[in-house]
């Protein structure tokens, strides 16, 4: 009815309204007339949907957060509960819990009232025992059970207090005990209002609102920013940001013969692709890949000519563990036969037994990222902790799937080292803030800083993560990639270790074949391997990586080929060995080089690069610049790297895009630019910033 009323073409064939007699005379009038009526039937009836909905769901937060407290109020029992007196206990709490739930989302404003009226965490009161149970009615439970002690809203204490272990339901997204879940499943359709996933009645009311007015004018609104997901607007993504778009633009000029431009190439040091900026690909993993794409290859003649003998039996051997073909779907954990490759490579690496049925093939590291931050993510209230500076990766994805970044500062004075103290710090700063801390991001070595974490620093991380309950992410991508005197040790490996002194403590680690000596990034081929998760958390993980089939199978193979690399005394044995190592030591000299032409700059400072493939120096900004950059409403660094792009051509990433220490400034800049790319950037850079410091002296 509503809508019919706010259609307008329905009001032009309207000629019997008793509200509007003079229609014809006094349009205006009528259409104010009816716009004002619309609205007032638009409100009359939300506010009548909104009052046909259970009484729970209406109840206002602080009147919520009272009733929740055993010494406040006593609430009144819910009587559909009792059409099912063999579920009384069972509903009570989804009851409960789905109440809980929607107080929550009205806003952190609320949450220091939910404080101060919850009682103390303990053993007593967390969840009573069936022997107190017996011969209580279900309010008096319902009002034991207050919000703070179901997790619901974060804990606030002075000291740490550990997160409740994978699989609760105060841990996982979406995720519930099977005794629950059949609970939900038996109310389906009669009380629908004990799911979490119903909104409270404020969010009910704009969805009517919204829905009146598209049906009014017949369509959705055109797209707009506006009007699409404002988690992807807030998401930033750095390294393939403003900057790199410029300079895709100058490669197409230049391309078509531009010489008005002040250079004659664009040097990409933005990001770690190493096959872009000339590095060759491995032979002998090329030439399995090929004959697995086209395995007619095998049975041509002359074949032997063309492959190696061991490329040629690697590819039957591959071709066995994919029946059928690279070109087919395969498990959504990937082809479990290289998962056992992976697994194997895992114990020859650790000395500790790895689970095929644990690891999970994926579309490069970032696909594996993104699926555990949407696993533990619920909502605002859920943080997880990065380092600063980090990969954006973790910053987008953290933001695309609402939660909050809680970011733990590395000590550039101490070669971007990680200290526990910080991680404390950092930890109990987001519970004051009413964060529930999820998880712990560990980069080794690091992206952008290119620091190695040792093995004793290590344990200490471990033993916060035991301490805190949080899942610690290790992102090992870059572990070949070592040149300082610090040797990667895997963080698998560490909590294996003191699995005696900390045990259970939850584990991901990532690594991928875009980074090493590899560099395949096109391929997009990864693994992640979980440690110390529940069962029915693993069987949440599968269920995510089945919504997309399976990760690319070209990049299963690749990863297949980087766990099982040629062995000694094969004929790709030694080309392998001098290619993979070539490339190793070219990287360890490209930064040497690099890092003598940055510290040689005037207000430059820069770290040695121990690992990975970036460089991020700290750098002076004059003052005068400051204030052009402010007036442009850019960072300062940002300001730098886009006057060094125009100028010169060589393309870096400001360290404002990968988080920074208040009142510095770096840039990021791979190592990757062959020797003689290099010393050109090194002349040009040198030239811009003294340029640059002259101009804004």
């Amino acid at each position: 009815a509503g809508a019919g009323l706010m259609n307008e073409e329905d009001d032009e064939r309207t000629t019997e309204s008793p509200l509007l007699p003079c229609r014809r005379r006094h349009s205006r009038r009528h259409n104010s007339l009816v716009r004002v009526t619309t609205k007032g039937l638009t409100v009359l009836l939300a506010l009548a949907l909104a009052s046909l909905s259970p009484k729970p769901r209406l109840a206002w937060p602080l009147e919520s957060l009272a009733a929740s407290h055993p010494r406040q109020a006593t609430p009144q029992p819910n009587h559909r509960l009792h059409h099912h007196h063999h579920h009384d206990d069972d509903r009570g709490s989804s009851q409960h819990l789905h109440h809980s739930r929607q107080q929550h989302h009205y806003g952190r404003q609320h949450n220091h009232i939910a404080m101060a009226m919850s009682a103390p965490m303990t053993a007593q009161n967390l969840r009573p025992s069936r022997e107190d149970a017996k011969g209580r009615d279900h309010g008096r439970r319902h009002a034991r059970l207050p919000l703070l002690q179901r997790g619901l809203l974060p804990l606030r204490h002075k000291t740490a207090a550990a997160a409740p272990p994978l699989g609760s339901r105060r841990r996982l997204r979406g995720v519930y005990s099977q005794k629950h879940q059949r609970v939900e499943e038996d109310q389906a359709g009669t009380d629908e209002h004990f799911h979490s996933d119903r909104q409270p009645p404020f969010e009910d009311f704009q969805n009517v609102i919204r829905a009146l007015r598209v049906a009014a004018k017949g369509k959705a609104p055109p797209l707009a920013v506006d009007n699409i997901n404002p988690k992807v607007v807030t998401a930033e993504y750095a390294v393939r940001g403003e900057l790199v778009t410029r300079a895709n633009k100058f490669k197409e000029q230049l391309a078509q013969g531009n010489s008005s431009l002040p250079f004659d190439e664009v040097i990409e040091c933005n990001t770690g692709n190493p096959h872009a900026i000339g590095q060759k690909p491995i032979t002998f993993f090329r030439q399995v890949l090929s004959l697995v794409t086209y395995p007619a290859l095998l049975e041509s003649e002359g074949v032997e000519k063309s492959f190696r003998k061991d490329a040629i039996a690697k590819a039957r051997e591959m071709l066995k563990v994919i029946p059928n073909g690279s070109g087919a779907y395969s498990h959504s954990m990937g082809y479990p036969g290289i998962r056992k490759m992976v697994a194997r490579f895992i114990e020859r690496r650790d000395g500790h037994p790895s689970d095929p049925n644990n690891i999970f093939l994926t579309d490069g590291a970032s696909a594996a990222v993104k699926l555990i931050l949407q696993l533990l993510i619920r909502d605002t209230s859920d943080g997880v902790m990065v380092p600063i500076p980090q990969y954006p990766l973790y910053s987008a994805s953290i933001a695309l799937f609402g939660g909050a970044q809680v970011g733990y500062g590395l000590d550039e004075k101490r070669g971007w080292g990680t200290s526990v103290g910080d991680l404390k710090e950092a930890y109990e700063r987001a519970r004051a803030d009413g964060v529930n801390v999820r998880a712990l991001v560990l980069i080794n070595p690091g992206n952008p800083t290119g620091q190695c974490l040792d093995e004793e620093g290590m344990r200490d991380i471990v033993r916060f993560c035991h301490e805190t309950g949080t899942v610690l992410l290790a992102d090992e991508v870059y572990q070949v990639n070592v040149y300082g005197s610090t040797p990667f040790t895997s963080f698998k490996k560490v909590v294996a270790d003191m699995e005696d002194e900390c045990p259970g403590v939850s584990l991901v680690s990532f690594h991928s074949v875009s980074k090493g000596f590899l560099g395949e990034c096109g391929r997009r081929g990864g693994y992640m391997e979980i440690h110390n998760f529940p069962k029915e958390v693993q069987d949440q993980i599968y269920k995510l990586s089945s919504v997309t089939l399976c990760s690319n199978v070209d990049g299963q193979i690749m990863v297949g080929l980087m766990v099982g690399p040629p062995e000694e005394g094969s004929d790709s044995y030694a080309e392998y060995t001098e290619e993979s190592k070539g490339i190793l030591k070219s990287l360890e000299k490209r930064s040497n080089m690099l890092l003598d032409v940055l510290n040689g700059l005037e207000g430059v400072s820069c770290n040695p690069v121990d690992g990975a493939l970036y460089a991020f120096p700290r750098i002076t900004i004059p003052a005068k610049a400051i204030e052009v950059a402010n007036k442009m409403g850019k960072a300062p660094d940002f300001y730098y790297c886009s006057r060094l792009l125009n100028e010169t051509g060589i393309l870096v990433i400001p360290g404002s895009g990968f988080g920074q220490k208040p009142g510095t400034f770096h840039f990021r800049t791979t190592i990757l630019p062959p020797p003689e790319k290099i010393n050109k950037t090194a002349r040009l850079l040198e030239k811009f910033h003294e340029r640059f410091l002259l101009e804004h002296a």
